[in-house]
């Protein structure tokens, strides 16, 4: 199952649906618990949950202060690091974000930054039930 690029869409409940990764990747991060050890899986989602949650908060204070350097940086790690985790369409809507800032344009007003830390919930959901499923 393929990941969508609109991101964790609502279903007719509201409910967020599920972020799919992709399945390559978690087929690697499979292939790398059974030739290194048990649960480096489980602690590979522990950093990249941690991590992303600070630079999701970054990103948004970065997003608050007009700070395009602020926003380039944490959005350029988000990107590099859910793209290891296989949410590759959250990876590259970070990679927009990135190159946007470089380029001097803040392009994220508070509906569109909401929709991109939704869609950053979802991933961490995906990740973490990865986790919970090689155990």
């Amino acid at each position: 199952m393929a990941e969508s690029n609109q991101g964790p869409d609502r279903d007719a409940t509201g409910s967020r649906a599920a972020v799919s990764l992709d399945p390559d990747m978690v087929a690697q991060l499979r292939q790398l618990e059974r030739l290194t050890r048990p649960g480096i899986v489980a602690q590979l989602v522990a950093t990249y949950l941690d991590n992303s949650a600070r630079l999701a908060e970054a990103l948004t204070a970065g997003v608050a202060a007009s700070d395009l350097d602020a926003v380039r940086r944490a959005s350029h790690s988000l990107k590099s690091t859910s793209a290891s985790m296989g949410a590759l369409a959250f990876s590259r809507r970070c990679g927009e974000i990135e190159r946007a800032a470089r380029e001097g344009r803040l392009v994220l007003d508070r509906d569109t930054l909401a929709t991109l830390l939704d869609e950053h919930e979802g991933v961490r959901l995906a990740v973490t039930d990865l986790a919970e499923r090689g155990r």
